[in-house]
């Protein structure tokens, strides 16, 4: 028996909505907040409701009120300048995008946030296979001393397996006084 294949990016556009969904969770909670995403860019880029980046953006309430949108691709950053064009006006809100390879710019991007120790502060690394480098997550990990940046990191294939067939899940997150980090690894 022959299943077809799915017509659409299942995993990712399900994986952008519950980021949605949490973030949403979060702003009720907190009732304010950053966000950065270090790999921002669409993954498809004729899919935009499988986009997180989109999906945060418009999310409300609008709590959020920096944003920091990361990406290498050419494409990918005029993409994100077109979306944080095309939002609504909201006093207090700041959204830049921010070009280049997150793991080279991490450092300077949190040096230069003005995000305060009070900030809420959650951190997307949804990145496609193995684009995130393990001393970023050091670098995120260090940069605040009391772990109320939460980050939380994707790397399952979101299209094929055959992609990465050695590819593990790698997660870190940090909140609440502890954070714990597991090694991305693959064989």
């Amino acid at each position: 028996m022959r299943f077809p294949s799915a017509r659409r990016p299942i995993w990712t556009e399900n994986k952008a909505k519950l980021i949605e969904r949490y973030l949403y969770y979060f702003v009720l909670i907190t009732k304010h907040g950053a966000y950065i995403d270090g790999f921002a860019g669409p993954q498809y880029y004729d899919k935009a409701d499988a986009w997180a980046a989109k999906l945060v953006l418009e999310s409300t309430p609008p709590r959020l009120r920096e944003f920091w949108l990361c990406e290498i691709a050419e494409e990918g950053t005029a993409r994100l300048r077109e979306l944080a064009e095309a939002q609504p006006k909201v006093r207090g809100r700041k959204i830049q995008v921010v070009p280049g390879d997150f793991n080279r710019n991490v450092a300077s991007l949190l040096a230069n946030s003005g995000i305060r120790d009070k900030t809420a502060t959650f951190c997307l690394l949804d990145q496609r296979t193995f684009e995130c480098e393990w001393k970023t997550l050091v670098t995120l990990s260090r940069h605040r001393s009391d772990y109320k940046m939460s980050c939380s990191i994707s790397s399952l294939p979101a299209g094929s397996t055959n992609r990465s067939k050695q590819q593990r899940t790698s997660i870190f997150f940090s909140a609440g006084g502890a954070a714990t980090t597991t090694a991305r690894c693959w064989e």
